[in-house]
């Protein structure tokens, strides 16, 4: 291998991966807004970013999940939206302690919303590290 080229490497010579994206989670109702498919069967979770907000969504609240319902490993607690005030903002959420030692195989992670606010969206960006990939 050429360590010259990027080319030659995989997602697991990196960190902060960029391990999945969704667009226009809808933060309207309370409870499970979306699920976040996670293509990879092993990996760790290092940065979840919310942004773009399609309003003010500072009032809201929400947290990630690795199953519905708030159910398994908790890497977001419900957590305030308040750097979320126009579409060019952006916020790091803070990742819980269980979710900084887990090395998590779910095929997807559940955003739920605590605190709704009425017709808006948001970006949600997962960073981390990929350990092994699906077969």
């Amino acid at each position: 291998m050429q360590a010259n080229r990027v080319a030659n490497l995989l997602p697991s010579s990196f960190s902060n991966f960029l391990l999945a994206t969704r667009r226009g989670v809808v933060l309207t109702n309370t409870g499970d807004a979306v699920q976040i498919g996670i293509p990879f069967a092993q990996y760790r979770v290092r940065k979840i970013v919310v942004r773009s907000p399609s309003a003010n969504v500072s009032a809201g609240f929400l947290g990630v999940w690795t199953a519905a319902s708030q159910g398994g490993t908790n890497l977001v607690a419900n957590a305030q939206l308040s750097s979320l005030t126009t579409a060019l903002n952006y916020q790091e959420m803070t990742i819980t302690a269980a979710g900084n030692i887990t090395i998590l195989t779910a095929a997807s992670l559940f955003v739920n919303v605590g605190t709704a606010v009425a017709g808006a969206t948001v970006e949600i960006d997962v960073y981390g590290d990929v350990i092994s990939v699906r077969e």
